[in-house]
């Protein structure tokens, strides 16, 4: 009966569960339902949480298999595109951590934006150090100077730069 289970090409008896095949019981499907949230919330489902959603001990026995199989095949991985978005560029900006250079996906930290990258944070820390307007605007120079180096549409490096701007005199008037 579990012959095919315990293979040696089967790493693990949810392999056996044939979750394409015939409509797996009502139950079952509820029940991977609840072990997918429980798996987003707490990282795992354990038997206290089944318990918990109103799942009586046989109906664990006797769904788990199946329901385990059904969670990790409706499981679907979201992968998030590696580079920073306006949001994080302005956050970075505000920052101005020569460390922390903020690049779209696909770009390459070359020498000319980090020169670039270096010369906007050098700026802004001496406009931290004395905020005068002349600093201020010498630091939106060469931040547009640096945002210019990435594939970025006019309204998008505008909302960074006025985002930064709208930062500075917050912080001059409130610092």
């Amino acid at each position: 009966m579990h012959a095919d289970v315990r293979s040696p090409t089967r790493s693990s008896p949810l392999l056996s569960v044939d979750v394409h095949g015939d409509d797996p019981h009502p139950r079952a499907v509820e029940m991977a339902t609840k072990m997918r949230e429980a798996a987003g919330a707490f990282g795992h489902a354990t038997w206290g949480d089944l318990v918990a959603a109103g799942f009586s001990s046989d109906e664990i026995v006797e769904h788990e298999a199946v329901a385990l199989a059904l969670a990790a095949a409706g499981f679907v991985r979201q992968v998030t595109p590696h580079g920073d978005r306006v949001p994080d560029f302005l956050y970075k900006a505000i920052a101005a951590a020569a460390h922390r250079m903020p690049l779209t996906a696909g770009a390459a930290p070359t020498a000319e934006r980090t020169g670039a990258w270096d010369a906007f944070c050098r700026a802004r820390a001496a406009w931290k150090i004395d905020p005068w307007a002349s600093q201020g605007e010498r630091c939106l120079v060469l931040l547009d100077r640096f945002l210019r180096l990435f594939p970025l549409l006019d309204r998008e490096r505008n909302r960074i730069t006025y985002g930064l701007a709208a930062s500075q005199k917050t912080e001059r008037s409130h610092g």
